[in-house]
């Protein structure tokens, strides 16, 4: 599963496995490529998946449209909120399936200033979405009038 850390070539990032990182960490940046090792795999795997992640959410690297069980709502007639997907980091764009223009972003504020009681609005075609990134829900607004899929454009973690 990977070299033996041993050698001096240089190391490409592409296609490297994960124990290909662990072994050129050992040797480039740890200078511990001879057993016994300092640090345990497990550990290095931990720290290589914590800065991947950092990169994920810094770079955006991972853009994702195509994923269903990230990028694709289905949606229930009269239901204004829907659980996101852990992985999302960032929302680019959301459209219903069946209409080609995007849904407006919108702030809770924005809302609640322009539409008091929109959370008890009518059920139509939803138009506009509100984001909590806190609570990790998309809300539609105004609530389905029928089963849509919604698709996401987003950046996610991997």
């Amino acid at each position: 599963m990977g070299g033996s850390g041993t050698g001096t070539a240089a190391v490409s990032p592409v296609g490297m496995t994960l124990q290909d990182v662990v072994d050129y960490t050992r040797k480039a940046v740890l200078n511990n490529y001879v057993p016994p090792y300092f640090w345990l795999d497990d550990e290095l795997v931990l720290y290589a998946n914590e800065a991947l992640n950092i990169l994920c959410a810094e770079a955006r690297i991972i853009e994702d449209s195509t994923t269903t069980a990230v990028c694709n709502i289905t949606t229930v007639a009269g239901t204004l909120d829907y659980l996101l997907h852990p992985s999302i980091i960032y929302i680019r764009s959301v459209k219903l399936s069946t209409v080609t223009r995007m849904l407006h972003k919108k702030t809770k504020y924005e809302k609640e200033r322009s539409f008091p009681g929109w959370r008890s609005s009518a059920n139509n075609v939803p138009i506009e979405y509100i984001l909590d990134y806190q609570s990790g829900y998309l809300t539609l607004w105004p609530p389905p009038d029928i089963v849509y899929t919604v698709n996401l454009s987003v950046y996610r973690y991997p």
